[in-house]
This record gives C-alpha cells, sequence and structure tokens, in this order.
C-alpha cells in the first residue's frame, strides 16, 4: 500500500493513471498526512509539476492551504517553480494567497525573485499583497530590481558579474505589473535600501530608468532616499563603479547633483570613490 508514496520521498513522475490506480485508498486516507519535512501529498505533487496528481488530490478535498516545517505552502512552492496551469488550478480552490513563510517570503516574492512574469500576474489578479517584506525588509518589487541576485549584494566581490548582468529587459515586464498595482516603491530593507538602491548597486540600468520613469498620483521613486548609511542611489552606484547608471541618476535632477556633491565630501575619501566618478561630478558642476 502506497508503492509511490511511501515516506513521501520519491518524484510524482510515473504514469498517473497507475499512481491513483495503486495507491486510491491510500491517497482516500492519507491526503493530508505530512511527511518529516512536513510536506503534504499535494506539496510534493505541486513542486514535481504533476498537474493530474494535484487535481486529484483537490478533489478529494487535500487541504491547499497546509504548510510545511518551514511554512510554505503547495502556492508558495507552484510560484516558485512557475507552474501556471497547477497555479490556475489552485485559485479554484480557497487558497490563502498572501501566506508567508518562516522568513515571512510570500508567493509573489517567489515569482518576482525567479523571474516567472506570468506567476506574478495571476497572483496579482487575485488580489495578493505587492507590498509585504520579509524578515529583512524586502519586499517583491526589490526581489525584482536584483533580477534574483539580492543574496550577492553582501558579497560582490566575491561573485561572478557575468552571473549579475542578465536578464534585464524579463523583470522589467514583471516591474511594470508592480507598478500598475499600487506598489510602494520606497520601502526600505533592513539595510535602508530601497528598489531603485539595489538596481544602482548591481548596476541594472534598465530598471533604474524604469523606476525613475515611476510617477502615479503623486507617487515616485525617491531617489534622494538614503541608506543606513546615508548613501543615496547615486553614491550606491558611484561605490560600486557602476558607470552608467551613476550617469543616469546624476543627469536626472540637479538636487541630487548638490545633495550627492555634499555626501561625496564627507565620504569620499573614507569610500575610496573611483577617480573617473568624482571627475564625472567636477565636469558636471563646472
Amino acid at each position: 500500500m502506497g508503492e509511490y508514496f511511501s515516506g513521501w520521498d520519491t518524484d510524482l513522475y510515473e504514469t498517473n493513471e497507475e499512481i491513483i490506480n495503486d495507491n486510491y485508498f491510500f491517497l482516500k486516507s492519507n491526503y493530508n498526512k505530512k511527511n518529516i519535512f512536513g510536506n503534504t501529498l499535494l506539496m510534493k505533487a505541486c513542486t514535481t509539476n504533476n498537474l493530474y496528481i494535484v487535481n486529484h488530490l483537490l478533489n478529494i478535498k487535500s487541504d491547499v492551504n497546509m504548510k510545511n516545517k518551514s511554512k510554505n505552502t503547495a502556492l508558495f512552492g507552484t510560484s516558485k517553480n512557475g507552474n501556471e496551469k497547477i497555479l490556475e488550478r489552485l485559485f479554484m480552490e480557497n487558497v490563502n494567497c498572501n501566506s508567508i513563510n518562516v522568513f515571512k517570503q510570500t508567493s509573489l516574492m517567489a515569482a518576482c525573485h525567479n523571474g516567472h512574469i506570468n506567476i506574478v500576474n495571476l497572483l496579482l489578479e487575485n488580489n495578493v499583497n505587492c507590498n509585504s517584506q520579509d524578515n529583512k525588509g524586502r519586499t517583491a518589487l526589490m526581489n525584482a530590481s536584483s533580477c534574483g541576485n539580492y543574496d550577492v549584494i553582501e558579497n560582490l566581490e566575491k561573485t561572478n558579474y557575468y552571473y549579475i548582468f542578465q536578464n534585464q529587459n524579463k523583470y522589467i515586464n514583471i516591474i511594470n505589473l508592480l507598478l500598475i498595482n499600487n506598489i510602494q516603491c520606497n520601502l526600505q530593507d533592513d539595510n535602508g535600501y530601497t528598489a531603485l538602491m539595489v538596481a544602482s548597486i548591481l548596476g541594472y540600468e534598465k530598471i533604474v530608468k524604469r523606476l525613475l520613469e515611476y510617477k502615479n498620483n503623486g507617487s515616485f521613486c525617491d531617489y534622494n532616499l538614503t541608506d543606513n548609511n546615508e548613501n543615496t542611489a547615486l553614491l550606491l552606484a558611484s561605490e560600486h563603479v557602476n558607470i552608467k547608471v551613476f550617469d543616469i541618476l546624476f543627469k536626472h535632477n540637479v538636487n541630487e547633483i548638490k545633495k550627492s556633491i555634499k555626501l561625496f565630501t564627507k565620504y569620499g575619501f573614507k569610500k575610496n570613490i573611483p577617480t573617473v566618478i568624482v571627475n564625472i561630478i567636477i565636469n558636471y558642476v563646472i
């Protein structure tokens, strides 16, 4: 009994009809049972992209909102994987799209991190909270603005830049979806970073441009905000020698130029601002 599901440690890639027929009574009596990691059969079916099994489990009323030990749900796993058809099936049930895991991460954050635009669109259509912040203060917009590379910010010197500079266009489409859904673009994480600062640090000039273009009922991405160390997006771009981003930000507003000069005067020597950046500032001012 339960040949395919014994211990919940096997993938659900086998013939669907065979799984159901051989395990019918097992499924009927164990569909909400959890394995040692807290995963249910529904979670397993979602993460292995098996729509047939997902549909069967939901038809026999498997609990769509159950959580594993990390407090991830079937919806979170599906959003992370990017399976649109399974997500649509989950939304036919009373699924909680704003559920958070132990890190306070939402399904929308997972979809934005992995660049799944169709999943992001479906979640937004189902009234997901797009301004939630995780336990580090990060938002879905920050995840998208980092092109899924948020975690490398603290270790940029050790990171392969070829890996960082990729897929801006795909993530801009996600950012566009977020921006038309009353996103709060100036939320700050535990470091004081905004989405604009994150893109500036990583050198994503296309994303920086898009964020600076955003205006909605008086709301805009504030380029004058500072992080915990009094860095603006401009100063962060200069510190990481992202010349294209620096140039975009520098030209954007004269007040930013004046403020940045003060910051460079205060922190320039301490932060070892590259000479090429200092020369750009001097040229603009003169």
